[in-house]
């Protein structure tokens, strides 16, 4: 018998289709979800996309961190320490914080005088945002308020992720694994 091409398109593109169903999201806002044809359609074209390369075939860079503008990089970086733990770098503290993560993702905090926080899903784009992974949503969600965190009013798929809003206004969601 030979395999499902869907099984074997979800299973080859399973971690890459989590990221660009956020950025999915913010383009096509909630078509997606009312017709799975274009999702079907766009996974197919995700799966065959060829990573690009330098002329050599070896990476061009290899990934660092991720940064957020937010008015205050010190508060900022110890509310996402409080969920994901880690180690704060703030040798820059006065404009720059990172927190280095044991999984090494790690997120710096840029300090901007004149941040404006993103509104999502109504006003400002949301720009960039942060998946966590989490065993136990409810556990994750109270823990997260309790860490100064507020639940977005929009929650596209509250059983499989719950989007939150960090203390300055980004985006963040809590992904079930």
């Amino acid at each position: 018998m030979f395999p499902n091409p869907d099984e074997m398109l979800i299973q080859e593109t399973s971690v890459a289709l989590r990221g660009w169903f956020a950025l999915s999201m913010t383009a096509h806002a909630y078509g997606l979800l009312m017709n799975l044809s274009p999702w079907r359609q766009s996974a197919r074209a995700l799966a065959r996309w060829e990573r690009p390369r330098s002329i050599s075939g070896m990476p061009i860079a290899t990934f660092s961190l991720v940064a957020l503008d937010c008015p205050d990089s010190n508060a900022l970086a110890a509310f996402y320490q409080g969920i994901v733990g880690g180690e704060l770098d703030t040798k820059f503290a006065d404009l720059w914080t990172v927190l280095r993560t044991e999984v090494g993702a790690d997120i710096a905090f840029q300090q901007v005088n004149d941040y404006v926080a993103p509104d999502w899903p109504c006003g400002a784009p949301q720009q960039a945002h942060l998946d966590l992974d989490v065993a136990d949503l409810d556990a994750g969600e109270a823990a997260v308020l309790d860490l100064g965190a507020r639940k977005a009013d929009t929650q596209p798929s509250p059983d499989n992720w719950r989007v939150f809003l960090d203390p300055v206004g980004h985006p963040f969601c809590l992904v079930k694994v």
